[in-house]
């Protein structure tokens, strides 16, 4: 049988046409037919990890209902009595009301660079003012409303 295998070596050898190493060597790949594409599965879903029992979480509470809306909340002010109370808005009240007179007499159209921001702080202390009246803090806001109105009066002086 060695013999047979050599015999078929040398001749193999000898003929040329094909050499030992293609002899040896698999056949090439024949060329993919064209055919219909392969029908396209879709991908199969997720599976979510397994969850170990120590991990498992209670689900979440609802979320809290939404808060009505409610009175402005209490200011820690100084207490007064309601005499006292009574006075302290009034005279918020005329302060606010004497600023507002005295900023339509200034009309912020004629004002320059520093008059302007001026106009535009004396408008800010006066909501302020009326905010803190509304919050039933009486003080802060006739301590906004006399600042608001020295403001203005000061910018009313400085177009004369």
């Amino acid at each position: 049988m060695r013999a047979l295998v050599w015999a078929l070596v040398i001749c193999l050898g000898l003929s040329g046409c094909v050499s030992l190493k293609e002899f040896f060597s698999p056949a090439p790949a024949a060329p993919p037919l064209r055919s219909a594409p392969a029908p396209v599965e879709p991908p199969a879903p997720p599976v979510p990890p397994p969850v170990a029992p120590a991990m498992v979480t209670p689900p979440a509470p609802p979320p809290p209902p939404e808060p009505s809306p409610s009175p402005p909340p209490s200011v820690l002010s100084p207490q007064v009595s309601t005499e006292e109370d009574a006075r302290v808005r009034g005279d918020a009240q005329n302060r606010m009301t004497g600023t507002e007179t005295l900023l339509r007499q200034v009309g912020s159209k004629k004002l320059g660079g520093q008059q302007q921001e001026n106009f535009r702080i004396i408008e800010s202390l006066l909501a302020s003012a009326k905010d803190a009246l509304y919050a039933r803090d009486t003080l802060r806001a006739r301590t906004l409303a006399e600042k608001a109105y020295l403001l203005a009066e000061d910018l009313v002086r400085s177009l004369r």
